[in-house]
This record gives C-alpha cells, structure tokens and sequence, in this order.
C-alpha cells in the first residue's frame, strides 16, 4: 500500500524515480549503480511500480532477513536468552 509515482497511470506510462517514495527508500538499500539502472528502466518503463515494491521488498529481506530468523530462534527457545 506505499504510494509511489503519483503522476504515472500506466505501466506503460515513463516512471520518476526522483519523485517516488518507493524509489527512494530503495536507494538507501542499493549501490549507486543498481539504483541508477533501476531507476532507468522506471523512467522508461521498463518496469512498473509494483515491480520496484517488489524488488524493495526483496532487497529489504536480503539485507534484513538474518536478524528476523534469529529474532524467531531465540522466541522459539527463549532459554538461549541471558537476561
């Protein structure tokens, strides 16, 4: 449900990234140049928005996946916990 491009209608219709909640906070979790080609291939919508949710969402669980699964461990058997 996170707004992206307010002004593109269509898949079909050129992205801008630049204006793009979604884009942007997947910039935080990218390299400059993996950003920069995912953004191109918005602006010439070669991808659409929900293809970007997606691949921030993928990226998300990449770099954050790990601190889940042991939070999950840990709950699992809470006598690993020292308090």
């Amino acid at each position: 449900m996170m707004i992206t491009d307010r002004t593109r209608i269509k898949r079909s219709d050129p992205g801008h990234p630049e204006n793009c909640d979604v884009c942007q906070m997947h910039r935080l979790l990218l390299s400059p140049q993996a950003a920069d080609s995912l953004d191109d291939d918005c602006r010439n919508a070669r991808i659409g928005c929900v293809d970007r949710k997606r691949a921030l969402a993928d990226s998300i669980i990449e770099r954050y996946g790990a601190i889940g699964e042991r939070s999950r461990q840990l709950r699992d058997d809470p006598g690993q916990v020292v308090a």
